[in-house]
C-alpha cells in the first residue's frame, strides 16, 4: 500500500513538474516576444491586415478588400479610416506607387481568419476608438509624450497580443506533440528550439497570420494524433476544424491536410490487397471525419470565393514583378534550397534533422511518430521548393517548424543517452542543455536583431 501511495505521488510530482517547465519556457518565450509592444507595426502586410480587420468590422464581407482606405499619420500613429469602395484609396495608390496592381480586386485573396482575430481583439481592448497602429519605435519612452503612453492599451495593444498569444500557444502546443509522440524530455527541448528560433521570434512581433496558422497546423496535429491513440473519431473531426480554421488564417493551413492524406495511405501500405481492404482505405472513418471538420469549417469562404472568382483557390498573379519591385526580386531570387541551409543556419541543432529524416524514413522498424513528422516536413518543404517556390520567405515554413524541432530533439535526446552511458548522468543532459544555450544565444540574437531593424525577412544565409 505504502508503495502505491509513492508512486502515487511520484506521478503527481512528475505532472506538476512538466507544468512548471511548459510553464518557465512559455514564460521566457513570451519575455523574449514582449518587444511587439513597443515596435511600430506600420508597413507591408501589417497594414493589409489591420485594414482588412477594420472593412470586416464596418462591412462584413460586403466590401472584404482594400479599397477607399484612409490612412490618416500623426506625429505617433497611423488611423485608418473608410472612405468608401468607390475611392481607390492610400494603400492602393501606394501599392501601384510600387509596380503592385493586384490588390486592387474586389474580394481580397487573404483569407479572413487573422483579420478576424485582429477585429475581435479590437473589439475586445479597443472598442471605441479607430483602427491605429503605433508609427514609432516606443522602447525610449522618456524621448515619448505622455499621450502615448496612456493610450497604449488603445492604439497597439489590440494588434500586437494577437500573434503574441498565437505564438505562446505554438510553442505550449509543440511542447504537447513532443511529449505525446516522445516523452518529456524531447518535449522540452522541442519547445526551447521553437521559443528560440529566429523566424518565430520575427513572425510573432509583426501583425502578420504565420503565428495563427502554425497554431491551428500544430493543434491539428495534436488532435489528429490523440484520434489514434485514443482510437476517437471527436478528435478526429476537431483535428479537421483546427486544420480549417489553419487554412482561414493563411492558405499553407491546408498542406497538412496533403501531410494526413499521406500518412493515411502510409499506415495502409502493408495490407492485403482486395476490394475490402480497398473500401477500408477508402473510406476511414478518421480521415472523413478529418475531412469533413476542414470542409465545414472552410466552405462558406471557398463559397464566397468560387462567386467572385469563379475558382475556389483563386490567387491573384501579376507578371514581371521581380522586374519592377525590389521587394519582389528579393525574394524570387533566392534559390529553392535557402530553406534547407537556412533553417539551420538559424538554428544550428536543426542540422539534426536530416539525419532524424533519414532515420525515420530508411530504417528497418519504422516509428509511427516519427514517419507523421517526417512525412509532414517533406510536404512543407516539397510544396514550398516547388509549386509554391516562386517567392521565398522562412515564415512560410513555420508550420512544419514543430515536426522540424521535435525530430531534432529526438536525437539531441539520443545523443544525451549515449553521453550518459558512456559517462555517467547527468553528463548527458547539462551537454544537451549547453547546446541549446548556446545555440539560442545566436538565435535570439539573429532574431532581435532584425526585429529592431524594423526588416521583413532574414537573409541568412543569402
Amino acid at each position: 500500500m505504502f508503495e502505491a501511495i509513492l508512486k502515487k505521488r511520484i506521478k503527481i510530482e512528475g505532472k506538476f513538474l512538466t507544468v512548471i517547465m511548459a510553464v518557465a519556457l512559455c514564460l521566457i518565450a513570451g519575455i523574449i516576444r514582449s518587444h511587439t509592444f513597443y515596435l511600430p507595426h506600420n508597413n507591408g502586410d501589417q497594414i493589409f491586415y489591420v485594414a482588412a480587420a477594420m472593412k470586416l468590422d464596418q462591412n462584413g464581407f460586403a466590401e472584404y478588400n482594400l479599397r477607399g482606405i484612409k490612412v490618416h499619420e500623426e506625429p505617433f500613429y497611423l488611423t485608418m479610416f473608410d472612405m468608401g469602395g468607390e475611392h481607390k484609396g492610400d494603400i492602393l495608390i501606394g501599392q501601384e506607387q510600387n509596380g503592385v496592381f493586384y490588390y486592387d480586386i474586389p474580394l481580397l485573396h487573404m483569407p479572413p481568419g487573422f483579420p478576424l482575430a485582429l477585429m475581435f481583439s479590437h473589439k475586445i481592448f479597443s472598442p471605441s476608438t479607430p483602427y491605429t497602429t503605433v508609427s514609432v519605435d516606443t522602447r525610449n519612452l522618456s524621448k515619448i509624450p505622455g499621450k502615448i503612453l496612456e493610450e497604449f492599451f488603445y492604439s497597439q495593444f489590440y494588434l500586437a497580443i494577437v500573434p503574441f498569444v498565437f505564438s505562446i500557444l505554438f510553442i505550449a502546443a509543440t511542447f504537447i506533440l513532443g511529449r505525446m509522440l516522445f516523452g518529456e524530455k524531447v518535449a522540452f527541448y522541442a519547445a526551447a528550439l521553437l521559443a528560440i528560433s529566429p523566424i518565430e521570434i520575427l513572425a510573432s512581433q509583426k501583425v502578420w497570420a504565420d503565428t495563427m496558422v502554425s497554431f491551428f497546423v500544430v493543434l491539428a496535429a495534436v488532435l489528429f494524433i490523440a484520434s489514434i491513440r485514443r482510437d476517437s473519431l471527436f478528435f478526429a473531426f476537431f483535428a479537421g476544424v483546427s486544420c480549417g480554421i489553419a487554412t482561414l488564417a493563411k492558405m499553407s493551413g491546408i498542406f497538412f491536410l496533403i501531410a494526413v492524406a499521406i500518412f493515411h495511405i502510409w499506415m495502409h501500405r502493408e495490407k492485403r490487397l482486395s476490394w475490402m481492404a480497398f473500401f477500408e482505405f477508402l473510406f476511414d472513418k478518421r480521415v472523413l471525419l478529418f475531412c469533413a471538420g476542414l470542409i465545414l469549417t472552410t466552405l462558406p469562404w471557398f463559397n464566397m470565393v468560387q462567386a467572385v472568382y469563379k475558382s475556389p483557390l483563386y490567387m491573384p498573379h501579376q507578371l514581371g514583378l521581380k522586374d519592377t519591385n525590389y521587394w519582389f526580386k528579393v525574394i524570387s531570387n533566392r534559390p529553392l534550397y535557402t530553406y534547407l541551409v537556412g533553417i539551420p543556419a538559424m538554428v544550428p541543432i536543426y542540422i539534426l534533422v536530416y539525419p532524424a529524416l533519414a532515420r525515420g524514413l530508411f530504417k528497418e522498424r519504422q516509428n509511427i511518430g516519427e514517419i507523421f513528422l517526417a512525412i509532414w516536413i517533406l510536404v512543407y518543404m516539397g510544396l514550398l521548393m516547388t509549386r509554391f517556390g516562386s517567392n521565398i520567405e522562412h515564415r512560410y515554413v513555420l508550420p512544419a517548424y514543430p515536426a522540424i524541432a521535435i525530430l531534432s530533439s529526438k536525437i539531441l535526446f539520443g545523443l544525451e543517452s549515449y553521453l550518459n552511458r558512456r559517462f555517467r548522468p547527468p553528463a548527458g543532459g547539462l551537454c544537451a542543455i549547453l547546446l541549446i544555450t548556446i545555440c539560442g544565444i545566436w538565435s535570439v540574437w539573429l532574431g532581435l536583431i532584425h526585429l529592431f531593424s524594423n526588416a521583413a525577412l532574414i537573409r541568412i544565409p543569402f
